[in-house]
């Protein structure tokens, strides 16, 4: 299975830590921030992967990976989205890469402390897609999970009041008909095609599964108060204290 990493973006809400540099070049605790995602898909056994550019400075993040063999991988491709246009249209621009294949997503300022593969549930099965939830506090500014009867029956989008505690992370895997189901994917208001609404059409299929992290779930770029609870957080599990 082939993965893909995502470090496009303006880093807006980073600023002014992003005023010159992309924010996947950060450091959290030990390491730069894009690190960690490339280093969960290690774990998850990937040995090519595309990295999707964008924003400020992509060639740092190109020269920081170069040919991906210091993480374990056989090929690294890298890929330029022109403009932010949303998650889903970053996956678009490998496309070529990923051919018809399944293949795993995640966000670039997306860390998990513990173990990933050991709560993928049903992620072989070919024609459905799968998304990885975790419990979360500001659930109120997330995609949440709503379950019926132990169910996933929808995916709220910044609920006022949140239906569940689990939220959808930046972990994703898509079968091999995605690019086709990507052509009937609405956009959002702000005119960009995001991978929550891709869930959503998989989940109307009833062909989306999903997981439920038990391990530590950060997002570093969402907020400076984010980010710096990510460092602090990172430096716990590494002293283990987490």
């Amino acid at each position: 299975m082939k993965g893909v990493v995502l470090s496009g973006g303006m880093g807006v809400r980073l600023r002014p830590l992003t005023n010159v540099l992309n924010k996947h070049l950060l450091p959290v605790y030990d390491r730069p921030m894009i690190f960690f995602p490339l280093q969960t898909l290690a774990s998850f056994g990937v040995e090519e992967v595309a990295v999707v550019l964008g924003g400020r400075t992509p060639e740092l993040v190109r020269e920081l990976i170069g040919d991906g063999r210091a993480f374990g991988f056989k090929r690294v491709a890298f890929f330029h989205q022109e403009k932010p246009a949303g998650t889903a249209d970053a996956v678009r621009c490998c496309q070529g890469f990923l051919g018809n294949e399944k293949f795993v997503v995640l966000l670039g300022d997306n860390i998990f402390l513990g173990s990933v593969t050991s709560r993928l549930r049903r992620f072989g099965e070919e024609d459905s897609a799968f998304t990885l939830l975790a419990r979360a506090k500001n659930l109120r500014e997330l995609g949440v999970a709503r379950f019926e009867g132990g169910k996933l029956v929808e995916i709220v989008e910044k609920p006022d009041v949140p239906p569940s505690q689990f939220a959808v992370t930046g972990f994703y895997i898509f079968p091999g008909d995605a690019f086709r189901m990507m052509e009937d994917l609405p956009e959002d208001k702000r005119g960009e095609l995001n991978l929550t609404e891709f869930l959503r059409l998989y989940l109307a299929e009833g062909r989306l599964s999903w997981g439920i992290f038990d391990g530590l779930w950060l997002d570093a770029g969402s907020s400076i108060k984010d980010y710096n609870e990510a460092i602090l957080k990172v430096r716990s599990f590494a002293e283990g204290r987490v």
